[in-house]
């Protein structure tokens, strides 16, 4: 295995490389000024990321992690047979999602897993994570420029909430409610920003209400680290039997309330109502209707905390990768939920 020093040396030494070509060609170095010399990204790239998607997608909709075991191998064949995809087909898209380093080939014919393919099985909420981007944000993407066009003020969540029938009503919002667990479980600066932002020590015996708090992510790791507050999550009531997933010494002071985010908050006795990244999920006009629903709630010296991100005003306010993690934000917010990640100026 190469170590990041031998990587960096060998950069070093084909970026050497080019730019000696480029003088004895006497050539311009790469650019992005207006007057560079033209170089747009090939198209071979633009395919190559579209099919490793669609490889992944299979992958995470046929459940095919589960199909390899985590210190053996399988065939080829025993795959298709369990997920009912010819053997041809499945060759393709594994060889393929292989050249990604998900999944390996020990042999001809036989599949076994590599850390990224075992990530599916040891963390079952990264699945969610991965099939709620592939199966609504991608799709999606491709259909910016319609709902542009011809649905522009349509709610989301009123869609996630009761698409299915049965007991399968529902289904996308709790799969995202787990999607949002891995999100916040891979990102631990998520609850050091809301641990140091605030002076929750100072509260002592308080009551929050995490309003629009999904699975309770956030309270629960609030609750790890401030032993003397109680908290309400609320939100859809089919969420509530994710309560059952907060840790036993937790649950006495983490409990679940159903909770409509457009109707009068019911619970009128908390200290902090807490909106954590649930801004942003709305247009200007039911952000108004979500704090003028709590204002109802609220009672004297109680406070209501939004900790949302916000946007940088200017593509000169920092880095160019950080304006990037930016737009990638806010492009998410409008694909997805037909909304926008708000600036100051907002």
């Amino acid at each position: 295995m190469t170590s990041l020093e031998g990587l960096a040396d060998q950069v070093q030494l084909q970026a050497s490389g080019l730019s000696k070509l480029l003088a004895e060609a006497n050539l311009p170095s790469p650019s992005f000024a207006p007057d560079a010399p033209s170089a747009p990204p090939h198209g071979k790239e633009f395919k190559k990321i579209k099919h490793d998607l669609a490889a992944l997608h299979v992958i995470v909709d046929f459940n095919v992690p589960d199909l390899v075991p985590l210190d053996g191998e399988v065939s080829y064949a025993e795959i298709a047979s369990k997920v009912g995809i010819p053997e041809y087909r499945v060759h393709r898209i594994l060889r393929h999602a292989m050249t990604s380093r998900i999944f390996r080939e020990p042999r001809p014919g036989y599949v076994a897993h590599t850390g990224p393919s075992a990530a599916f099985l040891r963390n079952p909420v990264l699945r969610d994570w991965v099939s709620f981007n592939l199966d609504e944000v991608w799709k999606a993407d491709t259909y910016l420029v319609e709902t542009l066009r011809n649905y522009g003020s349509h709610i989301y969540w009123d869609f996630v909430a009761n698409d299915g029938e049965g007991e399968n009503k529902g289904w996308r919002q709790r799969r995202f409610a787990q999607g949002m667990k891995f999100r916040a479980a891979g990102n631990p600066q998520m609850h050091h920003h809301l641990h140091a932002a605030f002076d929750w020590a100072g509260l002592g015996k308080a009551k929050v209400v995490d309003v629009g708090g999904s699975a309770g992510h956030v309270s629960i790791e609030l609750a790890k680290v401030f032993p003397d507050l109680e908290f309400v999550v609320q939100d859809f009531e089919g969420l509530t039997p994710f309560h059952d997933g907060v840790l036993d010494e937790l649950k006495p002071r983490i409990t679940f309330e159903a909770q409509d985010i457009l109707q009068p908050n019911k619970h009128q006795n908390g200290d902090v109502y807490l909106l954590r990244s649930i801004l942003h999920d709305w247009s200007d006009k039911y952000a108004v209707l979500i704090l003028s629903n709590l204002v109802l709630a609220l009672k004297d010296g109680a406070r209501v905390l939004i900790a949302d991100f916000i946007r940088p005003l200017t593509t000169q306010s920092g880095p160019m990768w950080l304006e990037r993690l930016s737009t990638i934000r806010s492009m998410q917010m409008m694909i997805v939920v037909n909304t926008l990640e708000r600036s100051e100026k907002d």
